[in-house]
């Protein structure tokens, strides 16, 4: 399964701590985040993907994420 999340991210240290929160939510997972997208984008692959864990953990850290549809 794979999810894409538009996010507030603006540095490299915070998306370190986001990719480090996220892994250690969703255990084993494919994590990525574009910071040179404009929408700054997170991409995750996983077999099972929570977007409201997502959104949820995102949120404990102060970075702001929505869902991008297809």
């Amino acid at each position: 399964m794979i999810e894409v999340f538009k996010t507030n991210i603006q540095d490299r240290g915070k998306a370190d701590i986001v990719v480090l929160a996220l892994g250690q939510y969703l255990g084993y997972t494919k994590i990525a985040i574009d910071l040179d997208d404009c929408d700054r984008i997170l991409r995750i692959e996983a077999d099972h993907i929570s977007s409201h864990g997502v959104i949820e953990v995102l949120g404990w850290l102060c970075c702001e994420c929505e869902v991008l549809q297809d």
